[in-house]
C-alpha cells in the first residue's frame, strides 16, 4: 500500500477557506448546522471534493 502525502500548506489553505463560511465578530467561526454558512461551506466542500475525483453524497441526516 502506498502512504499518501499530506502538504500543510495546501491543507492549512483548504482549511482557511473553510473558516470563511461563518466567521465570527471576534476572529472565530461560527457556522451552525443546517444554516445559509453550512449550506455554502457543503457546496464548497463538494466542488473540491470531486475536483479531485471523488463521488459525494449526503445520507437522510445531511451528512457528506
Amino acid at each position: 500500500m502506498t502512504a499518501l502525502a499530506v502538504s500543510s500548506t495546501r491543507l492549512l489553505g483548504l482549511l482557511d477557506t473553510l473558516a470563511t463560511f461563518g466567521p465570527s465578530a471576534n476572529g472565530g467561526m461560527n457556522r451552525q448546522a443546517l444554516s445559509e454558512e453550512d449550506f455554502q461551506a457543503r457546496a464548497w466542500l463538494i466542488d473540491e471534493a470531486r475536483k479531485l475525483g471523488c463521488t459525494v453524497w449526503t445520507d437522510a441526516c445531511a451528512n457528506l
